[in-house]
Parts: structure tokens; C-alpha cells; sequence
């Protein structure tokens, strides 16, 4: 039996995050676009730096 895949479970984490947290919407103009978009790669961002800053305190606290 061949076990076919839904174009949405082929989707990276990446992508899966962004459409979840601010999804561009093909009725918005450039410039909401635009401000979802550098929303987003602020978020991301600070998200990888506070996991980071995480990591590095796990490895002074051992």
C-alpha cells in the first residue's frame, strides 16, 4: 500500500511557525506584507538568541 502525504504535513518548521504566527494573507497590500514579514524575522529573531542565552546558562550552571 502506497502511503501518500498532504502538502500540509510536507511543510518544514520554519514555515509551519511563520504561518502560524503571522499569516500573510494574499488580500493584504505591500505594506502590511512587509510589516508581517520584518515581524516575524524580529521574532524569530529574538526567539533563536533567548534560546541562545538559555543554552549558554544550562552550560555555566554544569
Amino acid at each position: 500500500m502506497e502511503q501518500t502525504t498532504r502538502p500540509e504535513e510536507q511543510k518544514s518548521f520554519y514555515r509551519k511557525l511563520r504561518e502560524s504566527i503571522l499569516p500573510v494573507k494574499p488580500a493584504d497590500n505591500t505594506l502590511i506584507k512587509l510589516g508581517k514579514n520584518a515581524g516575524f524575522i524580529v521574532f524569530f529573531a529574538l526567539l533563536l538568541i533567548v534560546s541562545a542565552a538559555m543554552l549558554i546558562a544550562v552550560a555555566f550552571a554544569l
